[in-house]
């Protein structure tokens, strides 16, 4: 149960209660702030290698190269207040250059600026301390052996700078600290080809690298050179799988990569080859860290197209409260914001369900309809399909109006009604389980036995919708249990996720965007407590109905290994002898210990029992109840005291006209 403050706890108990319920609508994609972006320039600059970095003062600075009489030439930009109407055609030539590419890094009013010469060997920078308004003289860095590609530079609060490339078949770093250069350092890892590189400073030098591995897999990878944070000094972290691909059609380029305060946000580009003529694409993908993750748990929102074709990506760039992306032909920017908009006042029905999905099927998960009031036309362009909506149930306590934020769900749909008495908008919404539905698997993903336990599985899926996993407690099994599992290509992730629920004794719930690992337990201490006639200080209770089913079903039989042979039985015998065998089987060749076969057993028998009670009652809401709470009813009609339950699901009812504020809470065995 959600923590209340003592005025709100003692407001929903009170005999007469003044409801608050507070709503609204947060730009967010799972737990992230959501970026809308608009398009502020359009020119005719051809598309080749760029770079973009904002310095302290809020300016936009931008470096391309152009192919001019069969030279490759750099030239560069700085547009003082990048927004709609600014001038981004002046460039001003700054050298010749090579295939390189170019690479830019900015702190405060710091800004550096590094390319290659003709020779491609040579590496070149200038500086600026005044944000890019004058430069210094342009300074050779070093000379490689071999040439390079894919530069990519970062800058440190303190000036420090690292500057990354590719030599022959090799990445190297190269940094400046405390206004010394040292020696380039050569990386720990490999890949048969590198296509592009990006870097971001936060706690480390953060890395997102594009190319092929030894089995000519086209993928996106990140990595960490270690500056003390989460990786050792002057180490390099093993590269992780952003994404994979098997098919040779398919090719990563171009990653571009930026912090934005919270968070790390990447750009990337997929180029498709496969097809017939229409099928060919050139495409760029944006995707952005889980929030509450570290850059090392290297999880991210699923990448998703931006609508655009072009060959080498979009550079990323951001100030305190916006985000760019630019091509040199093109800058399109998003507001960082997490403004809500707060629809309270208009609400005149909700009605919202929280629960978890069905155990069968691919259905299942909550909802929420919310109708509001549209009378002055308020709503008439209403555009947050998508948004983020936030009910946080509430009274008005001794302190004011009081709420605790209750789980998130997303705009799916919206209608206008209209009648001579009344103007509204009906709001639609799912919740993260309706996420997980939307999320399908583009390509097989396989984890071999032994490798990734079920908890670590989970933080991954949940990623890939941008939803974070905190636990409140686990079982032994979900952390220890590392299964051969498999995510076939169109799987929906919800889908996936019942599956691996379906191997361990925990749950799943929700407080915003945030996922919640829980593990019930019969000996779980009560959460709080209803009573039909409530003296001071007791939640009353309006009405229930108390039912129990018999245990579907009441007999586990688990299949593992077949050599040696592995059966076990896990049976309920008082369930059993009323009602006879109500058998499931289960065969799994994951579970190669009587141990593992036994907890498997008990789990799914846990989830039979706390399914077996079908009870519900209906109090005046509590602003804090959530999924599988353990609650003790006593309602002396029924002929029981503080008789327990666990929460399996809940529904609110909210209608200011009808004046009915209260929830039905569907329970089950404690």
């Amino acid at each position: 149960m959600r923590t209340l403050s003592a005025t709100l706890l003692a407001a929903q108990k009170a005999p007469t209660r003044n409801p608050y319920v507070k709503v609204e609508i947060r730009p967010k994609i799972g737990a992230a702030t959501r970026l809308d972006w608009q398009r502020i320039y359009t020119g005719s600059e051809p598309d080749y290698y760029h770079a973009a970095t904002c310095p302290g003062d809020g300016s936009l600075i931008r470096a391309r190269i152009a192919i001019i009489d069969s030279t490759r030439q750099l030239y560069r930009q700085r547009v003082t207040n990048p927004d709609q109407g600014a001038d981004f055609s002046p460039w001003t030539y700054i050298a010749y250059t090579s295939v390189a590419g170019t690479a830019l890094a900015s702190y405060g009013a710091n800004v550096i600026h590094f390319w290659a010469d003709t020779n491609q060997k040579t590496i070149k920078y200038q500086e600026s301390s005044d944000n890019g308004v004058t430069w210094g003289s342009i300074q050779t860095l070093y000379t490689t052996t071999y040439g390079i590609y894919h530069l990519a530079a970062a800058m440190k609060p303190n000036g420090d700078v690292c500057l990354f490339y590719f030599e022959f078949d090799v990445i190297k770093a190269v940094k400046r600290v405390s206004g010394t250069w040292g020696s380039p350092a050569t990386w720990t890892n490999s890949l048969d080809v590198v296509s592009g590189m990006a870097t971001a400073y936060q706690n480390d030098w953060n890395l997102v690298i594009s190319g092929r591995n030894a089995s000519n897999q086209r993928g996106v990878w990140s990595g960490i050179y270690g500056d003390g944070g989460s990786v050792s000094l002057d180490t390099w972290s093993a590269l992780k799988e952003i994404l994979l691909s098997d098919n040779t059609n398919v090719d990563y380029k171009y990653p571009s990569l930026t912090y934005d305060g919270i968070i790390h946000r990447l750009t990337l580009l997929e180029l498709y080859s496969g097809g017939p003529v229409e099928g060919y694409y050139k495409r760029p993908y944006l995707s952005f860290q889980t929030p509450q993750s570290t850059y090392l748990d290297n999880l991210w929102r699923e990448p998703y197209p931006f609508n655009l074709s072009g060959e080498y990506g979009l550079a990323i760039a951001k100030v305190p409260t916006k985000i760019f992306l630019s091509i040199p032909s093109g800058v399109w920017q998003a507001i960082l914001s997490s403004t809500a908009l707060d629809v309270t006042p208009d609400v005149l029905e909700l009605r919202q369900v929280i629960s978890p999905p069905s155990g069968r099927g691919s259905g299942g998960g909550g909802n929420l309809v919310i109708e509001l009031d549209n009378s002055r036309g308020q709503y008439a362009n209403f555009n947050k399909k998508g948004g983020e909506i936030l009910v946080s149930p509430g009274y008005n306590t001794t302190a004011g109006d009081e709420s605790s934020p209750g789980p998130s769900f997303w705009i799916e749909s919206g209608e206008y009604l209209s009648q001579p008495s009344k103007s509204s908008l009906i709001i639609h919404a799912t919740d993260v389980w309706g996420l997980l539905q939307n999320w399908q698997a583009r390509r097989q993903i396989t984890w071999t036995k032994d490798s990734f336990s079920v908890k670590e599985i989970l933080i991954w899926l949940l990623s890939r919708i941008g939803i974070p996993l905190v636990v409140t407690s686990q079982s032994s099994v979900v952390t220890s249990f590392k299964p051969a599992f498999t995510i076939h290509p169109g799987e929906s992730a919800l889908a996936a996720v019942k599956r691996l629920l379906g191997t361990v004794p925990d749950v799943l719930l929700f407080r915003e965007a945030v996922a919640y690992l829980k593990h019930p337990q019969s000996q779980d201490p009560t959460d709080y407590a209803y009573f039909l006639a409530p003296s001071s200080n007791q939640h009353p209770l309006l009405q229930g109905r108390y039912g129990e089913n018999s245990w579907q079903p009441n007999w586990i039989q688990v299949w593992g290994t077949e050599t040696p042979l592995i059966r076990v039985d896990r049976i309920q015998w008082d369930e059993l002898e009323r009602v006879y065998d109500r058998l499931h089987q289960v065969q799994d060749l994951n579970l190669n210990t009587v141990l593992l076969a036994q907890q498997r057993g008990d789990a799914l028998l846990r989830k039979a029992e706390i399914s077996s009670k079908l009870s519900q009652i209906t109090v005046p809401t509590n602003c804090g109840q959530e999924l599988w709470d353990v609650v003790e009813v006593n309602d002396s009609r029924a002929g029981f005291q503080a008789k327990k339950y666990r929460l399996v699901g809940l529904e609110v009812d909210f209608s200011p006209l009808r004046q009915r504020y209260q929830q039905k809470l569907s329970l089950g065995t404690p």
